[in-house]
């Protein structure tokens, strides 16, 4: 009964993780995020591509992609008890279990989504939200950590492989007393699943060619653009 349980969250974990918000928000802008930079589904090529404000709505449903099928892993195997007694950072193997089963699958399903010819994105969006229910105090400190060195350095890959294995090894050490050898594995996945998502990025990283990603400037752009915009109009008016 378990296992199939189990599956089953597995399997709707994997179809949710299949939306791509990263194409359903360039859509409605009649552009075709597989073929704008680096072609990649994901929140960063949709801020490079369209702007600060679409790569934030694309970078929040996909931090919800985890979300959603984490909390669902959690409540359906006992994970909370009550709003004074939140237990995921102290809840039980199977709880945790499902929680990053569920997270993992729906990881696999934004990397390689089967209705997209299992064409995907990264995943690193999707895990944040995984880890948020996991450890909701940690990872935001975490990620804001990351989030300076990112400004910073601007190499949004190696801050998200780095922010990915931080948190794993974070909850390696807060995994509960008994047997774990099955989340050891999901999260072992989960780490090697970023890796292998930016293997491209990480050999760049190595010849010292990466891109890097100015935050900033693409807001400030979509602000240019917005003003441009409004003095083109007026002149229209006029």
């Amino acid at each position: 009964m378990v296992v199939t349980l189990l599956i089953a969250l597995a399997v709707f974990s994997y179809l949710l993780g299949n939306i791509s918000f990263a194409r359903i928000v360039a859509k409605n802008k009649n552009v075709d995020i597989t073929k704008q930079g680096s072609g990649n589904p994901g929140a960063t090529n949709t801020l490079r591509t369209l702007g600060g404000k679409a790569g934030l709505l694309v970078f929040f449903f996909d931090i919800l992609k985890g979300v959603i099928p984490a909390i669902v892993g959690v409540f359906v195997f006992g994970g909370y008890t009550g709003l004074d007694n939140y237990i995921v950072m102290y809840g039980t193997n199977e709880s945790y279990l499902a929680l990053y089963l569920c997270g993992f699958s729906a990881v696999l399903g934004h990397n390689f989504p089967v209705i997209y010819k299992f064409k995907g994105g990264k995943g690193v969006a999707t895990m944040f939200g995984v880890f948020l229910v996991a450890q909701p105090i940690i990872t935001p400190i975490v990620f804001v950590i990351c989030f300076i060195c990112m400004l910073g350095l601007k190499y949004m890959s190696a801050i998200s492989m780095l922010f990915i294995t931080i948190l794993v090894i974070v909850q390696m050490i807060f995994i509960p007393s008994g047997n774990n050898v099955g989340l050891y594995i999901v999260l072992s996945l989960m780490l090697a699943l970023v890796y292998f998502g930016h293997r491209k990025n990480i050999l760049r990283l190595y010849r010292g060619n990466e891109n890097k990603t100015d935050l900033m400037k693409y807001f400030k752009r979509k602000k240019v653009n917005n003003e441009k915009d409004n003095e083109n109009n007026s002149k229209k008016e006029n």
